[in-house]
């Protein structure tokens, strides 16, 4: 009975170590735990407000996605104005054409009314000179060249009217000639100009384009963008979550093992109370038989 006791109580002092060892292990095991939730708890915070941030890229993306939409359109249009009003500029440059061959025409006319202007002078000047040579074969003539004097005064009356009447109009003409050459010489500066305004606005249209163009490559690059932050912003969301069910499980762990150590520090107080009463009930055993000798004896 000696040898069982002292075999139970060997058994019970190795089960305590065991015991104490497990409940050493368990408690590291649970300040494990309990740094990882610490790390964790750190970890779901930092993933949170990285999800509030990319969230808010997320958001501004959008405006600016709405923002470069809108752009677009307003360049589109812009585009569009600009093709029409390098149309009118081309029609205008048309009609200053058409208008500087007019003027070239009426300076044509204009010659040539001028030379009809000096025949009629020289006709004048011609008619004037016979009626007045006529007027004086009528005065030698006496009584019988009366009448040819008197239509010979009356020719040379129309003769020197018209001759007034040319000048007047060769006067008339040299003023317009002036002006058609004015308004010639103003038209050529004009066509000069319209052509260069014609050539600046294919150039501007040509950048234009070259603008609308980039603008729409813009605004793709930021509409994949803003789509690519609204799916980072969506994985955000769920690794947030995802840490918060990791944190949950970990508390959760975490009360367990506290459970566990401390069931198992309620197992060694009983696993130490048995190796207790095992080495007292030796020490009884061992008295007993001491005594049960001296009764022998």
């Amino acid at each position: 009975m000696l040898i069982m006791l002292h075999m139970i109580s060997i058994s019970s002092q190795e089960s305590a170590a065991a015991a104490s060892h497990v409940a050493l292990n368990i408690q590291e095991v649970s300040s494990n735990i309990e740094s990882q939730a610490r790390i964790a708890d750190e970890s779901s915070r930092a993933i949170g407000e990285m999800a509030i941030g990319v969230q808010r890229i997320a958001e501004n993306s959008s405006v600016i996605s709405e923002y470069s939409s809108h752009t677009a359109t307003q360049a589109d249009q812009g585009n569009h104005i600009l093709q029409s009003l390098q149309q009118q500029i081309t029609e205008i440059f048309s009609s200053i054409e058409g208008l500087s061959h007019i003027v070239q025409s009426l300076n044509q006319r204009s010659e040539k009314i001028g030379l009809i202007v000096v025949n009629m002078t020289e006709f004048s000047n011609q008619t004037n000179l016979l009626s007045l040579n006529a007027s004086i074969e009528a005065a030698r003539a006496g009584e019988h060249g009366l009448g040819f004097a008197v239509v010979a005064t009356e020719i040379r009356k129309l003769a020197t009217s018209s001759l007034q009447s040319a000048e007047v109009i060769h006067q008339l003409i040299n003023e317009t000639r002036q002006d058609i050459t004015s308004a010639s010489i103003y038209m050529d500066k004009t066509l000069i100009e319209a052509g260069r305004g014609q050539s600046l606005m294919s150039e501007v249209n040509l950048s234009f384009n070259d603008i609308l163009q980039s603008v729409k490559e813009m605004v793709t690059q930021i509409h994949e963008t803003s789509a690519v932050t609204e799916q980072l912003s969506a994985s955000s969301e769920e690794i947030s979550a995802s840490m918060e069910m990791n944190i949950t499980t970990t508390a959760q762990v975490f009360d367990r093992s506290q459970n566990v150590a401390a069931a198992t520090e309620q197992q060694l107080a009983l696993v130490e109370n048995i190796s207790n009463s095992a080495e007292q009930l030796r020490d009884i055993v061992v008295d007993l038989n001491k005594s049960v000798a001296y009764f022998k004896l």
